[in-house]
């Protein structure tokens, strides 16, 4: 009787770097938040522009700087009563 063969895996693919583009998991750590946040915001629309490639997100770089700056508040003002 023969013995069972061992299923082989597909190879998995090394991911690589798109130019001009973040990896979802890079961006995240350079904003300082978990993946999972990320891709919440991304859901509600609130992130900068991004591409999907094999199932990942992946940030364009030249949008990333604009998007931050749209997110700036300027410090509050009041002025005093006199």
């Amino acid at each position: 009787m023969p013995q069972h063969e061992q299923k082989k895996r597909a190879p998995r693919l090394k991911r690589h770097r798109i130019p001009g583009h973040t990896p979802e998991d890079e961006f995240a750590r350079e904003l300082g938040v978990q993946k999972d946040t990320l891709r919440k915001w991304r859901r509600q629309g609130k992130t900068c522009a991004y591409v999907i490639i094999a199932r990942q997100a992946h940030y364009v770089d030249e949008d990333k700087q604009p998007w931050l700056k749209s997110l700036r508040q300027s410090p509050l003002r009041f002025s005093r009563a006199r």
